[in-house]
């Protein structure tokens, strides 16, 4: 039996583009020099994408974008705009176009009104938070699944318990659409330690690649092990220019030809 083995690096970053109004720096100037450092990856998934995206878009193309789900305010969001952006999820994830792997279907999930906070706590509930997940084809002929949320902030019992309903949300999602045969990797801003996470990763059988604090890559082999762990770290090369740090994961993904 041969076997091709295609090694790649996935970059999670919370960029903390909020509104220069809430963030109280200059955050477009922040996102314009993000930008660059972020063509060093074949895959990036970024969180907290909010309201400067064309200045963090210029700098990633001609790469894919994708975006994930808009503002639930309707008509209402142009009057937002500048409070919150879009006030929609805040996710974007960015493929490389090269010849490593092609996206063949991509989608967004919302969790709707499940969020604690108007006005103390967190205030998740102007953001319209979910998850958005990338099908990509590898060259070697093995597809994968990538996943990119942010989850509820917050240490109440209601952040928890909007959490563990925003968790079931996502992990019913993985059973509908990611069979176990197939390599899966799920990253992002989850706001929660490994103990509060736990019953979600047995549930989808993940594994922890890396994380800092609440900053997280999970990642489940499949059936015929075929994605493999390399390393993982904080993303040191890349500025500090967020209230996160970026933090990568390498994979090596594996097809076993007759």
């Amino acid at each position: 039996m041969l076997c091709l083995t295609i090694y790649f690096t996935l970059l999670s970053y919370n960029v903390h583009g909020l509104s220069a109004l809430i963030a109280q720096d200059h955050p477009r100037m922040r996102m314009e020099t993000i930008g660059p450092f972020l063509q060093d990856y074949p895959i990036v998934l970024i969180q907290e994408d909010f309201a400067y995206h064309r200045s963090l878009r210029r700098a990633v193309m001609p790469d894919l974008t994708f975006r994930g789900n808009e503002s639930r305010f309707g008509f209402f969001s142009f009057f937002l705009k500048p409070l919150c952006g879009t006030c929609g999820s805040g996710l974007t994830a960015v493929v490389r176009e090269n010849t490593m792997f092609v996206p063949i279907v991509h989608g967004y999930g919302s969790f709707g009104c499940i969020c604690s906070g108007w006005i103390r706590k967190k205030s998740d509930c102007w953001a319209t938070k979910g998850f958005i997940w990338v099908k990509l084809l590898m060259k070697n002929g093995v597809e994968i699944a990538v996943y990119n949320l942010h989850l509820d902030a917050g240490t109440d019992k209601s952040d928890k318990k909007a959490r563990k309903r925003q968790l079931h949300i996502v992990g019913d999602h993985i059973a509908r659409h990611v069979p176990m045969q197939m390599p899966l990797i799920v990253a992002g801003d989850f706001n929660s330690n490994a103990e509060e996470l736990e019953p979600f990763l047995t549930l989808c059988n993940l594994k922890e690649g890396f994380h800092h604090g609440i900053d997280h890559i999970f990642f489940h082999t499949s059936s015929r092990g075929s994605l493999t762990f390399i390393q993982g770290g904080d993303a040191t090369g890349i500025p500090n220019l967020s209230d996160h740090r970026p933090i990568y994961a390498t994979f090596g993904i594996t097809s076993f030809l007759p």
